[in-house]
């Protein structure tokens, strides 16, 4: 796998749009003890991550998407131009989706230090102007 040189080599902060598939989502829920929809065997999650830096160390920060009008984090997937050459077959993208909440905490962004991890995901390509993303405050995992 060629994730370790995709990962190495990424910008701070750049945005990438990423399809977590079924086995990944089952091991983050159950982990994050959140549900995050794996009811449906082979569901699969789209997510936004991207690469941070503090106090030298390296880690990404993740954030689930989901079609529900009920949370306060708005995305446009419009500014993700190569989401349906890259990820098109088999996952219809609408234009507009949100940050996935849980219900007690509001919107859910993690960290993740495991680069293995992310290297499971499809990566959908790169999104601009989701700046908004950076004020998150992320759980640690």
């Amino acid at each position: 796998k060629n994730y370790r040189f995709f990962f190495q080599f990424l910008p701070l902060n750049r945005k990438f749009l990423a399809l977590v598939l079924y086995p990944q989502l089952q091991y983050l829920e159950n982990t994050l003890k959140v549900y995050l929809g794996t009811a449906k065997e082979g569901k699969k999650r789209p997510c936004i991550f991207w690469k941070v830096s503090e106090d030298s160390k390296e880690f990404f920060k993740l954030v689930f998407l989901t079609q529900s009008k009920k949370t306060s984090v708005f995305i446009n997937l419009k500014m993700c131009y190569e989401k349906e050459k890259r990820c098109g077959r088999g996952f219809v993208f609408y234009p507009n989706a949100f940050v996935f909440e849980t219900p007690d905490k509001g919107p859910l962004a993690i960290k993740i230090k495991d680069k293995e991890l992310l290297g499971e995901f499809i990566n959908c390509g790169a999104c601009e102007d989701l700046e908004v993303l950076e004020e998150l405050k992320a759980k640690e995992f």
